[in-house]
């Protein structure tokens, strides 16, 4: 709420997190889970590491394809099939 960060909170039912807020008026309220938040971050370091180990393994095998001569057809005169 306007770059404010309320961290003081009260349980509501016996189970869940409650908040007070006394201004009034029209305002977005995000709510973030700091394991969530974690989790996230692992996820896109997991898919950067999976990336490199592909880019990593495949980089022989491609540069023999690229490093082989390309092959022609043989073809001769007159021959027929």
């Amino acid at each position: 709420m306007n770059d404010r960060e309320f961290t003081v909170h009260f349980e509501v039912n016996y189970y869940a997190n409650g908040w007070l807020i006394t201004e009034t008026g029209e305002y977005d309220i995000v709510i973030e889970y700091t394991p969530q938040r974690l989790f996230r971050l692992g996820a896109a370091f997991s898919l950067a590491v999976l990336a490199t180990c592909i880019c990593f393994l495949s980089k022989d095998p491609l540069l023999k394809l690229l490093a082989r001569p390309a092959r022609r057809a043989a073809f001769t005169r007159g021959a027929r099939a």
